[in-house]
Formats: C-alpha cells, sequence, structure tokens
C-alpha cells in the first residue's frame, strides 16, 4: 500500500487499553452487529470509564449493538448519554446534512461533524475522546468510492485539528471482487491501524486451507499470511489474479462451515 505503512492488530484489545492514544483504525466486518458491537464496545469503553467522552455515528442496528455491549461492561449507557459523556448519531441522517453533488463538503462536514467532536472534547477535561463511524462505509457500500475516500481525508484533517481517536467500520465482503488491491489501497492507506474483522483468525485459516489445495498449489512463502487474512486475500489477488476468484471461492466456504 501507498503512503503510511498501515500497522496491522491481531485484536481490538491491542488498542482499547492504550490511554492518550490518536489512532484511526479501520475495521471489515461482514455486518455481524454482535460482533462489532463486542469490538467497537470495547474500545470506547475506556475513555466512557475513565471521564472522557465517546461518539458513535452509526446505523441504529449497530449503535444498539454497541450499547448493549457497554451496559454488559457495567457502562451506565443512559446516564453517560444524559451528561453528554456519550453521543450517538444516526449514520445515514448525518451523511445526509453534508453531501453536496454526491461528495461531501468540507464546512458542512466541520459544522456537523466536527462541532460535535470539539464540543465532546470541551467536556472531557483533558481526557479522551474516542469516536466510532459508519459514514464511510455507507458510502463505499453505494459504490460511491471517491466520495468514500474523500470523508476519510476530512476525518484525518479534523484529527490533524483537535485530538481524537477514530474508528471506522466497513461492511465489505472481503471474498468479493470489490476487495481487491486497486479499490481498497487508498482507503487502507487513510488509516493507521488495520483491525481484524468478526472473522479473525477464521478468515486466514480459510484462505490458506484454499491455497493449499489450489492447483498448481500456491505457496505461502512470502505471502504476509502472518499479516492477517485481508493482507493475505490482497496479496491473491495482486500475485495470484487468475486463480483468485477461485480460491477465494472455496475459502468462503470453508469459513461459513466453521462459522456454523
Amino acid at each position: 500500500m501507498g503512503g503510511r505503512r498501515l500497522q496491522v492488530r491481531s485484536s481490538v484489545a491491542e488498542l482499547a487499553d492504550q490511554p492518550g492514544s490518536s489512532e484511526h483504525c479501520v475495521q471489515l466486518h461482514h455486518d455481524d452487529a454482535k460482533s462489532l458491537g463486542r469490538n467497537v464496545g470495547a474500545y470506547l469503553a475506556r475513555p466512557l470509564r475513565s471521564g472522557g467522552c465517546a461518539l458513535i455515528v452509526a446505523t441504529p442496528e449497530h449503535t444498539e449493538a454497541i450499547c448493549a455491549y457497554l451496559r454488559r461492561r457495567r457502562v451506565d449507557v443512559g446516564r453517560a448519554r444524559d451528561g453528554g459523556q456519550l453521543v450517538c448519531l444516526d449514520a445515514s441522517e448525518t451523511l445526509s446534512r453534508f453531501m453536496v453533488g454526491g461528495y461531501p463538503d468540507p464546512e458542512k462536514f466541520d459544522r456537523v461533524v466536527g462541532n460535535v467532536v470539539r464540543s465532546s472534547l470541551a467536556r472531557t477535561a483533558g481526557g479522551q475522546l474516542r469516536a466510532y463511524g459508519e459514514m464511510v462505509g455507507l458510502l463505499w457500500a453505494q459504490g460511491q468510492f471517491p466520495a468514500a475516500i474523500r470523508l476519510e481525508q476530512l476525518w484525518n484533517r479534523l484529527r490533524k485539528a483537535v485530538s481524537f481517536s477514530l474508528y471506522c467500520g466497513y461492511s465489505i465482503d472481503v471474498f468479493g471482487q470489490q476487495f481487491e488491491p486497486r479499490l481498497i489501497d487508498a482507503l487502507l492507506s487513510a488509516h493507521t491501524h488495520l483491525l481484524p474483522g468478526a472473522e479473525g483468525d477464521g478468515l486466514k485459516a480459510a484462505v490458506l486451507q484454499a491455497m493449499n489445495e489450489a492447483s498448481p498449489r500456491i505457496e505461502e512463502s512470502g505471502s504476509g499470511a502472518a499479516r492477517g487474512g485481508e493482507a493475505l486475500i490482497l496479496w491473491l489477488r495482486n500475485q495470484h489474479a487468475s486463480q483468485a476468484d477461485e480460491v477465494l471461492s472455496r475459502a468462503r466456504s470453508y469459513y461459513r462451515a466453521a462459522s456454523v
């Protein structure tokens, strides 16, 4: 990938317990609300417990899944929302407020999102703000790839102006043709960290099994398998394009079978 070097993490926990960090991480998931809620909830729990703030800009289903996880972790979600420590916004509605001609407008984005971020930071009294967002993921799912990348750039501009951490969620079929280097490089390069999706190690195991059974067999050596399943798939599509669709179709079956 071009630009900055993306750091791959084996779990959300590697980042969740780090105080004072300012990362911009991304998780690619298969719209598994429960698993996503667990990951994002674990990430947001620290500032909510230590006097900081959290911002959620997600679908209603995902917001509820995140809040349900926080409640299980003994975070008083109602009190946090009433006191402004936790702000929850609808991703689709918020996105509509700053889109102009199919692209995010910088000034409107700053008024709509930037003001919320700054207001939240003002309540922390020096504490940490962590945000989770799905607006870019909505644009990506609609095939609006340039607009999605532009929105990531606006988030990064805001992060340079004020200090906060951002966790982005994309519902992307990593086995599908949309997940290929030409499209995904700019997306990943806009982030500092790649977090494992709901599939975890099961994704890598399924892809490796399919690679081993391919004809001719695809060797693991130099494939970047140690970096995780997503990186392995991108390597496969880049280096073995003629075999990738068949291998990944088989890998999808193995992954689904293991997930039952």
